[in-house]
């Protein structure tokens, strides 16, 4: 790890520490963590952890930007006892890490890249948290072999919780779809990205999960996906409420 992941994961560590010692002080109820193994169906865990959230693809498509998306996904987060901290950790650093605590689960999101590829983070690192496995997530994986089988299962279960697949079916026959079509091209699975507020990657990952194409697609996803816009104007913030957006909002309940 380099310095600056360094940094962030004492900060969050020294959090969690603290957090977790008032939680059980307190007797604050216990996070709504799902347990898991990687040698379980990560589809069928993603299911049953959406359970936990009362978020519709309805109230999904009713958000108007990826930034309503990912804040609306980071509370329904801490109303279940999760700790979601933003660092801006840098490009050339992990995209997130997560901590398991049964009092104070932590997932912590670099704010390097766009609200998209932070929702699939969040939920990468959600997965990491189900199977008790604290990781620091460098880059996303890039082909079917090949790779840390962790990892691998954390993409599937972010994709799978993000896009169940009656919302993907729905998607793809808007888009003129038919079964049976190998999916050549990244147009589809823009359009089904778009209309969810998930990011790309998602995307491709879930339709190459659910048959749809197959994973060459995924290798003509661009780098440059998941970066920011160029941005500009605005007054910024002060350093207080950059403190106050890092941090999680405590939402467990006496």
């Amino acid at each position: 790890m380099n310095p600056d992941e360094r940094r962030y994961l004492r900060r969050a560590a020294r959090f969690q520490e603290i957090l977790s010692w008032l939680a059980k002080e307190l007797e604050l109820d216990q996070p709504r963590t799902p347990s898991a193994t990687v040698n379980d169906d990560p589809v069928e865990v993603a299911g049953a952890a959406r359970g936990l959230f009362e978020i519709s693809a309805t109230d999904r498509k009713r958000w108007a930007t990826p930034a309503v998306a990912f804040d609306e996904w980071r509370a329904a987060l801490e109303a279940t006892g999760h700790l979601v901290f933003l660092f801006s950790i840098g490009k050339d650093s992990c995209r997130g890490f997560s901590l398991w605590d049964e009092s104070s689960p932590v997932i912590a999101v670099n704010t390097s890249w766009n609200e998209l590829a932070r929702i699939f983070t969040l939920f990468h690192e959600l997965g990491h948290l189900i199977t008790r496995t604290s990781s620091a997530c460098v880059e996303p994986v890039r082909t079917a072999s090949k790779t840390d089988p962790v990892e691998r299962w954390c993409e599937r279960f972010a994709a799978a919780f993000l896009l169940p697949a009656r919302d993907v079916d729905a998607a793809l026959r808007e888009c003129g779809w038919r079964a049976g079509e190998n999916i050549a091209d990244l147009r589809i699975p823009r359009r089904v990205a778009n209309l969810h507020k998930v990011s790309l990657r998602a995307a491709v990952i879930r339709l190459i999960e659910l048959g749809a194409a197959a994973w060459g697609l995924y290798d003509q996803i661009p780098p440059v996906s998941d970066n920011k816009r160029p941005g500009g104007g605005g007054m910024g913030r002060n350093r207080t409420q950059i403190r106050e957006d890092q941090l999680a909002r405590i939402s467990h309940s006496p």
